[in-house]
């Protein structure tokens, strides 16, 4: 029973806390910063949403910042952006012991291919 009141409580504050946001208009937007090391297809899931409003309707002011992979992580570090869609970078530093977690992967596999000739079957062949 009392398990059940404290569930209870925490919904209602829930509730109204979110409530007073939307209803009295004292919500604002929270800024969040994305550094992403290029313009390509890999990073499209982020520009859709946000020219579709996706972000500003779960109240996130979203600033998508064209940031090298190799300083990305350096700006998470030192607070300049919020969080960093070059993998590769955040896994390095995740490597070297930097407090770094991956979120989330907007793929499930490369989305670039090296196309050769058909008689060159291996990377070897490629040399020179």
């Amino acid at each position: 029973m009392r398990v059940r009141k404290i569930g209870f409580i925490v919904l209602f504050l829930t509730l109204v806390i979110g409530l007073r946001d939307e209803t009295f208009g004292q919500g604002s937007l929270k800024r969040v910063r994305i550094g992403f090391p290029a313009t390509n297809i890999g990073y499209l899931p982020f520009f859709v949403a946000d020219h579709n409003g996706f972000y500003q309707k779960e109240g996130i002011d979203l600033q998508l910042i064209l940031l090298r992979g190799v300083l990305a992580s350096t700006a998470i570090l030192t607070g300049e952006i919020d969080y960093s869609a070059a993998v590769t970078g955040v896994i390095a530093s995740a490597v070297h012991g930097r407090p770094m977690k991956v979120l989330m992967f907007t793929s499930d596999r490369p989305l670039f291919f090296l196309v050769t000739r058909k008689e060159i079957r291996e990377p070897q062949a490629l040399i020179g």
